[in-house]
């Protein structure tokens, strides 16, 4: 990832909660290498724990490519893009 991440930020979920606390900066603005935190349930992410995604380029058109582990099935590699809303958390 872009950013130095502390040992444990708790389930991906709640990484946009947790990371202020560790100086890390949190908004709704898409940066290449931000960690992206999905609320639980969002856009498919767990429903108790969430998921996290890191960004891997940003277009100018409001969409945005992402990279995540384990999407589909364990160790599976998985890359998507998605649009930008402002419903997004990503942790910088």
């Amino acid at each position: 990832m872009g950013i130095g991440t502390p040992s444990y930020l708790g389930n991906g979920g709640f990484w946009w909660r947790s990371a202020p606390a560790y100086g890390l900066r949190v908004d709704h603005t898409p940066q290449v290498g931000a960690a992206l935190s999905f609320l639980p349930g969002q856009d498919g992410a767990d429903g108790t724990y969430g998921h996290v995604a890191v960004v891997e380029a940003v277009y100018g058109d409001g969409t945005f490519q992402i990279s995540e582990m384990n999407w589909g099935g364990p160790w599976n590699m998985h890359y998507r893009t998605l649009t930008n809303l402002g419903q997004y958390w990503f942790v910088h």
